[in-house]
């Protein structure tokens, strides 16, 4: 059975960053800044864990200020220079949000058929967590 949701705690989420950090490499959020993100705002982090706890799918989605959305778009800051100071607290009004979608990957050991579906329930989960906390 697999399972969708936000990595339940450090030990869960480390195990979702060693797999972003094996695909992207340099390119992805440094381990330690990874973690304060993690801590300020777990819900960025989401994951499909399969029957054996290892890690099928992950997402992760960042809410940005709109000064730091307008730098990313300009090209001026790049993921791995993110910090939380550029992200929305959960108190900060979503209304008219820039959601940077950092990563969406599915795991190399399924057949494009399970990657899909993989894809589509994570797309799925998102989107109802997005409704969830009132982002139009």
């Amino acid at each position: 059975m697999f399972v969708c949701g936000v990595p339940k705690d450090s030990t869960e989420f480390s195990r979702v960053l060693k797999v972003e950090q094996s695909l992207f490499g340099n390119n992805a959020l440094p381990a330690a800044m990874a973690h304060q993100i993690f801590e300020f705002r777990p819900e960025i982090y989401a994951a499909v864990l399969g029957p054996d706890d290892s890690v099928a799918a992950y997402s992760s989605i960042f809410p940005l200020k709109k000064k730091w959305a307008e730098a990313f778009v300009a090209g001026d800051v790049t993921e791995p220079e993110l910090t939380t100071a550029m992200l929305l607290t959960r108190q900060d009004c979503h209304e008219c949000v820039n959601i940077y979608i950092g990563s969406v990957a599915v795991g190399d050991n399924f057949d494009p058929i399970m990657k899909s579906v993989l894809l589509a329930s994570m797309f799925s989960w998102r989107a109802q967590q997005l409704h969830h906390v009132s982002i139009n």
